[in-house]
């Protein structure tokens, strides 16, 4: 069993080994069978079904059923025997809680957990909802987004703003975003003042989807996801809701606040980072 296999194809560096693994397990096919499992559905599908990739139909995809009430007891009696906590101080009620707060990942919970068993507490709900919110002080996400450009920020929120589209039921599957186009890149001009190139966007769609905190999902033809339900709700708040927007053709803008031949130096300075 390869466990968190969605990993393998997060970065470029990775194709080597996983050229070499698919040789091994190939030439063992007949006597070896590899489960494959991960946390990001759409990282899953980037692995298996991506045509360039190393591992592409190499497996088929099996749903495992939804963890439930066994695999909360098990982890209330391994915390309560660490902590050596008396009946009532953590239940399975408790366990519940703080699963459903953390919209039952496992990754997330586990994080909950180490850092309350760390702090003395057996008060599971509470560090859930910590380890649930990406907006705490400090955290990964918020200093990812800080690092974006204006183009990096634009570029994500049509990202997002189809991700939520799907999300509640507006948009019935993943699609293709139009960012390339004479016509989006005339509407990204209206919006921070200056037009990208192809080569220029490209190159931000790399940055949102690169790194240990990676913003989004490239599931290849023009199509990105956002796992994370709680980084999704986020980045809705910062990128929807912080201003009025205007949609067509599939690449949803911020409102203009400048015309468009106002172009600061900052702007030019943002661009030339995310040329780079």
């Amino acid at each position: 069993m390869i466990d968190e296999a969605d990993l393998l194809g997060s970065k470029p560096e990775h194709e080597n080994f996983v050229r070499s693994l698919r040789t091994l397990l190939d030439e063992r096919r007949g006597k070896l069978c590899t489960l494959f499992c991960g946390s990001s559905q759409a990282r899953m599908n980037d692995l298996f079904l991506r045509s360039k990739s190393p591992l592409f139909r190499f497996a088929t995809q099996q749903e495992f059923t939804p963890l439930g009430d066994h695999f909360l007891e098990h982890w209330r009696m391994n915390i309560a025997g660490i902590m050596d906590a008396k009946n009532g101080q953590l239940t399975l009620e408790h366990m519940r809680a703080a699963f459903i707060t953390t919209e039952r990942n496992p990754r997330m919970l586990w994080s909950a957990v180490v850092e309350m068993i760390q702090h003395g507490s057996v008060d599971v709900v509470a560090y859930a909802r910590k380890a649930a919110d990406p907006r705490g002080e400090g955290s990964a996400l918020a200093d990812r987004m800080a690092g974006l450009s204006a183009l990096d920020r634009l570029l994500l929120r049509a990202i997002v703003a189809h991700a939520v589209a799907r999300r509640d039921g507006q948009a019935p599957a993943p699609a293709p975003l139009e960012l390339f186009s004479a016509a989006a890149r005339a509407r990204v001009k209206a919006a921070i003042g200056m037009t990208p190139t192809p080569t220029q966007i490209q190159g931000s769609l790399l940055r949102l989807a690169d790194g240990e905190t990676s913003l989004v999902t490239a599931q290849g033809s023009g199509v990105y996801e956002i796992d994370d339900p709680y980084t999704l709700a986020w980045l809705q708040e910062e990128l929807l809701d912080e201003a009025p927007a205007t949609r067509s053709e599939g690449l949803t803008l911020p409102a203009s606040t400048a015309g468009e031949d106002e172009i600061t130096n900052d702007s030019e300075r943002e661009f030339q980072r995310s040329s780079a």
